[in-house]
Formats: C-alpha cells, structure tokens, sequence
C-alpha cells in the first residue's frame, strides 16, 4: 500500500524541497542563526549580547591562535583581542554575506597570523640586541652563542 496521504515519496521529494516556503515573503531577509542575531543586538549596543557570542566562540578563537601561535598564553590574549575587535567592528558585519562564526573566524585567523609575524619579527631583533651584549648580560640561552 501506498501512502495513507497518497503522496508518494519521490512525488514529496520533489515537492517539498523545490516548492519556495510560503512564509518567505513575510521575512524577506531572514536571519541564519542565533548568533546572528546577537550580533545584531551587538551592533544597536547590547553588550550582554556580547558576553553570550563569547561564551559561545571563544573556544573557536583559542584553537586558532593556538594551532597558529603554539603559546596558549598568546592564544588567550588573542581571544581578547578578537572580541574587542569584533565589538569594535561590529557595524561591518552582515549577516547577508556570511555566519558570525565565519566572519570571526577570518579576523581570528588574521589576527592570530599578524601577532605571529610580530612576535617572529620582535623575537629576531631581540636575539640580535642580544648579541651586541657581553656575555654576562646575556640571558642564559645565549650563553652558549660566540659573537664572530
């Protein structure tokens, strides 16, 4: 026997998923998520919105800084970071163009890359500062360095 309806299911497969929602005129630009509507609330000056959106990503934002940066310390500052970022921004998301997580994610991922090269750049000056010393000024993982 068929269905108890008398739809069959390649007659609801092709039915149900083509057919346009009927409510989609009365929400032309429906949001995707609930974060995105937190955001929203970030963007007009809820900052409780925002206490929620960092208690729902801020795991996201330390597995970037730490896969990217290899400290955890600098993977915490990074969250912090990020979220004032995102707070400072917030005017620039839309929700059009992409999920909230997506767009912290690219600033995280940014970030996290831009503090690296930072960090790269500053550890290299200080070994070079480092060296102009004599040796009993130097930290002790330079001890074992002889100037040329």
């Amino acid at each position: 026997m068929g269905d108890p309806v008398g739809l069959s299911d390649a007659m609801l497969a092709t039915t149900a998923w083509t057919q346009p929602r009927h409510d989609a005129a009365l929400f032309p630009n429906p949001l995707k998520s609930e974060d995105d509507a937190l955001m929203l609330r970030v963007q007009s000056g809820d900052e409780a919105a925002l206490a929620q959106l960092l208690e729902r990503h801020a795991r996201l934002v330390l597995g970037i800084g730490y896969r990217i940066l290899r400290d955890a310390g600098e993977a915490q500052e990074l969250v912090q970071d990020v979220f004032l970022v995102a707070y400072r921004k917030c005017r620039l998301f839309d929700p059009q163009r992409g999920s909230f997580r997506a767009w912290l994610g690219r600033i995280a991922y940014r970030r996290a890359l831009d503090r690296r090269e930072y960090l790269n750049l500053h550890r290299f000056t200080m070994a070079a500062i480092w060296m102009t010393l004599p040796m009993c000024f130097r930290p002790p993982q330079m001890w074992s360095i002889r100037l040329s």
